[in-house]
């Protein structure tokens, strides 16, 4: 890393109705020190409904740590309408804007550390 580099990233998620959100990122850090330790590959993904990717199911993983997905349930790599609920209810119960997208303040409080738990699907 070089001194006084300022790292520029930015995120893009669509929502099953289409619409676009970006975000963009920027730090003197790295990705992986300026986003609380996102795996670099969850942010050059374009989020859109009903696509299939690994990075949504390293999502639906991580999520399934804290509770929104059924403990040793098999958690697919689409982005379906499950996904959706599941990460409105994560939105709601940690004080993020209720979107149902994955877009960059879900992930950042996802991979935070600091993630409000559920058991509401055990």
């Amino acid at each position: 890393m070089t001194p006084n580099t300022i790292y520029y990233f930015k995120v893009v998620a669509i929502g099953k109705n289409g619409t676009k959100s970006e975000a963009y990122i920027a730090s003197k850090k790295t990705l992986s020190t300026a986003s609380s330790s996102i795996p670099a590959s969850l942010l050059t993904v374009k989020y859109e409904f009903g696509m299939t990717d690994p990075a949504i199911q390293t999502i639906k993983k991580k999520m399934q740590s804290y509770g929104y997905y059924t403990k040793g349930a098999d958690v697919s790599s689409k982005y379906n309408d499950i996904m959706v609920e599941r990460i409105e209810h994560f939105q709601r119960n940690n004080g993020l804007k209720v979107t149902g997208k994955i877009d960059t303040a879900f992930l950042q409080k996802l991979y935070s550390g600091n993630v409000v738990k559920t058991n509401a699907y055990d």
